[in-house]
């Protein structure tokens, strides 16, 4: 949860952020680029962490653990 509020946080200083620290175009778009893909990975990362314990909960629910 804690790394979908960052994602979020990091997606809108993008939008944001840039803007307002700089007048050059280039600089702009390269920030709002990298604050973008950082935003987007959080997420990711907290979706794949949430696929994973899902998949471990179920397999352990079977029955089958290793010894």
């Amino acid at each position: 949860m804690l790394l979908v509020l960052v994602g979020a946080a990091l997606l809108v200083a993008g939008a944001y952020l840039p803007r307002a620290l700089t007048d050059d175009e280039a600089l702009r778009a390269t920030a709002n680029g990298v604050l973008r893909l950082l935003g987007f990975g959080s997420i990711g990362a907290a979706a794949v962490m949430l696929v994973a314990g899902r998949a471990r909960r179920s397999q352990g629910d079977s029955g089958s653990e290793d010894a």
